[in-house]
């Protein structure tokens, strides 16, 4: 059989060995989200409270939730890639006066905004394009 046949056996060993590192390669570069737990700890370069914390708890069933800092909310959330996905942010209204709302409101409008996620240093970071922020997280249970 001639090399250029599209079924010689050296081809299809070299074609099945590219197919399958391209999906190794892909799979470590995107972080399994479904059941992990997330604490807030920076947005941007800005250290957050850690009292009362800002958490994200992303669900296998396509959803996420978690604490605001003050409220409780809920979102559908979608994972091509490394690109995040997260859909309208419903949450809870207790008023939040001070730096705990104002806290409050960047991370979910940040959130809302999602756009790539990624794994750093034992961490997730995500990057919002609306408005332009990283959020960084550290994982809620050592």
């Amino acid at each position: 059989m001639p090399l250029s046949d599209p079924i010689h056996p050296v081809r299809r060993l070299l074609l099945g060995t590219c197919l399958t590192l391209a999906a190794c390669a892909t799979s470590q570069a995107v972080p399994p989200l479904a059941g992990s737990e997330w604490r807030l700890s920076h947005i941007n370069d800005d250290a957050v409270l850690a009292h009362p914390p800002a958490t994200l708890v992303f669900g296998a069933d396509g959803r996420l939730s978690g604490h605001g800092t003050c409220n409780r909310f809920t979102a559908s959330y979608r994972l091509d890639s490394d690109r995040l996905t997260i859909g309208p942010v419903a949450a809870t209204r207790i008023g939040c006066p001070g730096p705990v709302g104002q806290q409050e409101n960047r991370y979910l409008q940040a959130l809302q905004g999602a756009a790539q996620v990624r794994q750093q240093d034992g961490g997730l970071l995500i990057r919002s394009d609306s408005p332009a922020a990283v959020l960084r997280f550290v994982p809620a249970r050592p």
